[in-house]
């Protein structure tokens, strides 16, 4: 008998299905960690505006992982670095890697604005920085998330948010997830899988499903006293797995549950599953002291958001958890005017703002007038030498005695030529230079222009009963 459970054990870790979103899970292939790290590199190297850079790290994820999404991150960052020809190359390639048809329109879309753009530059010889007329018709370009759906066995289908619909594809497949969605991963023999993800634009996310024989799994049940609560296993850095009320069947072994949701406290606990046994977790959780800050509006995917001089968003929409008491918010955008305004969080509510940016304004006045200035200091530095130099000359003469000096000399006097009228010019070149400098520092530092606007909306988060087919209890809820 003690042999036979061993075996059942040793069997069940062999045909365990499960999910995996852990680091170690993807440490399995080292190609594709290469390809990750590259990758959000080229991320963070594109949102600094350092394209040509960018461009480099995604080829070396495509170099480590040949997936398609990559060749076209790639032909972005040409084509934001206005390497029109080689943006082209590479939107072909990624045309030849078959992604959705309507993904091929819009990209043949781009492939021909930019090859009329390359005619329109070497007819008008302009400058490639500036757009064309065929490259104002086009959407601007930004890089793409990836999402990676990986299985052993390979060759499962996989059916986005419902089995009525016939399956995306089969295992392995990539590509671009936008909002959310249930990802079911089936394979006749093997137990099905589901979960529910919201993939970031500008992550790379890994799933890997290990399908194991059906009789070799346990199950987890997990409820709280607030229905609706967010559910975690293994690592939050992956998001939730559901919601409560939530169950599904789990590989055997050791794992760790976490239960929140935004305006109360955390569970934790740790449990072992058994091969076909149920296993419950029942959550408490309380409210917990601190509130939300949401940033929100148009345009905000293009805003960074900052708390008390912090980043806290690298982009909208934004939302994070903060701590009671006075903080200061500011949204920027580059080549913008920041919003800047300080805040008063209270616990267990929601703190909305929405802004309005406006274009930082031209600072060409000040430029010109610092041109103006430095102009009439020079002048007056030439007019003062020359004045220098015929009193020099003067005195020299004077001294000599040797022929007595002519007072009718038109050095001397007011003359047009004489050392007093240099000396005269020179001193208002310095005094109108000197009005231009101080001109200048005005238009530098002057307000002009309409300043960036926001507005707020506060909403409490309170408690109210809530009722279903399967519990009764209190959840979150908001309102003015």
């Amino acid at each position: 008998m003690k042999t036979r459970l061993l075996l059942t054990i040793f069997l069940a870790a062999l045909g365990t299905s499960f999910v995996l979103y852990t680091p170690a899970a993807r440490a399995q292939d080292e190609s594709l960690n290469r390809a990750r790290d590259a990758f959000d590199a080229g991320q963070d190297l594109f949102q600094q505006g350092k394209f040509a850079e960018a461009a480099t790290k995604f080829i070396e994820a495509h170099e480590a992982r040949p997936f398609a999404q990559f060749l076209f991150n790639i032909g972005a960052c040409y084509e934001k670095s206005n390497k029109y020809q080689e943006a082209i190359d590479y939107y072909k390639k990624y045309i030849d890697a078959k992604p959705s048809d309507d993904d091929v329109s819009k990209t043949n879309q781009r492939i021909k604005a930019l090859e009329k753009a390359i005619q329109e530059i070497a007819a008008s010889g302009a400058d490639p920085a500036q757009p064309t007329e065929a490259m104002k018709s086009l959407e601007s370009i930004e890089i793409r998330g990836l999402v990676v759906i990986e299985s052993e066995p390979q060759g499962a289908d996989i059916f986005l948010d419902s089995r009525d619909s016939k399956p995306l594809s089969k295992t392995p497949w990539n590509g671009t997830l936008t909002g959310e969605h249930t990802i079911i991963v089936e394979r006749q023999g093997y137990k099905p899988f589901e979960r529910t993800i919201r993939p970031d634009p500008n992550k790379l996310m890994v799933l890997f499903f290990g399908l194991g024989e059906k009789d070799y799994l346990g199950n987890l049940e997990v409820t709280s006293n607030v229905p609706g609560s967010d559910v975690y296993i293994d690592d939050k850095a992956v998001g939730a797995k559901g919601q409560t009320p939530w169950s599904r069947e789990i590989e055997p072994g050791k794992h760790k549950i976490w239960v929140t949701k935004d305006g109360y406290s955390e569970y934790a606990t740790e449990i072992e599953v058994i091969p076909g046994q149920t296993h419950k977790v029942s959550a408490e959780i309380e409210g917990a002291e601190v509130g939300l800050l949401n940033v929100r509006g148009k345009g905000v995917e293009k805003v960074k958001v900052y708390v008390d001089g912090k980043l806290a968003c690298k982009r909208g929409p934004c939302i994070t958890k903060l701590e009671p008491g006075k903080h200061k918010v500011s949204i920027r955008r580059s080549g913008y005017r920041s919003y800047d305004q300080k805040i008063e969080v209270q616990s267990k509510t929601e703190t909305t703002m929405r802004a309005t940016l406006e274009k930082s304004p031209s600072r060409k006045d000040a430029v010109v007038a610092y041109l103006f200035a430095a102009a009439f200091m020079g002048g007056g530095y030439y007019l003062g030498s020359k004045s220098d130099d015929l009193k020099d000359e003067l005195a020299k003469e004077i001294e000599a005695g040797n022929p007595p000096l002519d007072n009718n000399d038109p050095r001397l006097g007011f003359g047009l030529k004489s050392g007093k009228t240099y000396a005269l010019a020179a001193d208002v070149s310095y005094a109108v230079g000197g009005a231009t400098f101080l001109l200048a520092v005005y238009y530098s530092f002057r307000d002009k222009g309409f300043p960036s606007t926001g507005s707020q909306d506060i909403r409490a988060i309170t408690f109210a009963p809530q009722l279903g087919p399967d519990y009764a209890g209190i959840g979150l809820a908001k309102g003015f």
